[in-house]
């Protein structure tokens, strides 16, 4: 996040890639695209890390189950 101080953790970027990966990936439910994966990229400075999420569907295809590796 580049409305920060060099000197903060990670934790407010992080979180909003999170929130937005997920929120892909139940858009892309919606639109009836299912287990792939999506990609999100934190930055600060030149060090960078990469947020993955991916989405299950259950057995009545009803709902997704999103899965967010712990990558930080």
């Amino acid at each position: 996040d580049h409305r920060r101080p060099a000197d903060q953790s990670k934790g407010p970027g992080a979180s909003r890639v999170r929130l937005y990966v997920t929120a892909v990936v139940k858009f892309l439910f919606v639109l009836g695209i299912q287990d792939f994966p999506v990609f999100g990229i934190v930055t600060e400075h030149s060090v960078g890390s990469v947020i993955m999420a991916y989405g299950k569907v259950d057995d009545d295809q009803q709902k997704v189950f999103i899965f967010l590796p712990d990558t930080l």
